[in-house]
């Protein structure tokens, strides 16, 4: 029942070109690990400047705020 023959195929130029054309669209666009690491990298440091600078400013709105209530 178990009959594994290996197949090989051979294409012409032409055909060869069309397979490489598909197999890259279907591929990761970004290959190389490094990049993948630096977007990884960016991605988060991102977010947490994003997150800091937001509660500096709610923080010193309150604090301009609390200040205006004593001075008054």
């Amino acid at each position: 029942m178990e009959n594994k023959e290996n197949f090989s195929y051979t294409y012409s130029a032409k055909q060869q070109e069309e397979i490489k054309k598909i197999r890259e669209k279907y591929l990761p666009k970004e290959a190389d690990k490094m990049a993948r690491l630096r977007r990884l990298d960016q991605s988060v440091t991102q977010k947490g400047t994003v997150i800091s600078l937001i509660a500096g400013i709610i923080g010193t709105l309150i604090m301009g705020f609390g200040m205006s209530c004593c001075m008054v």
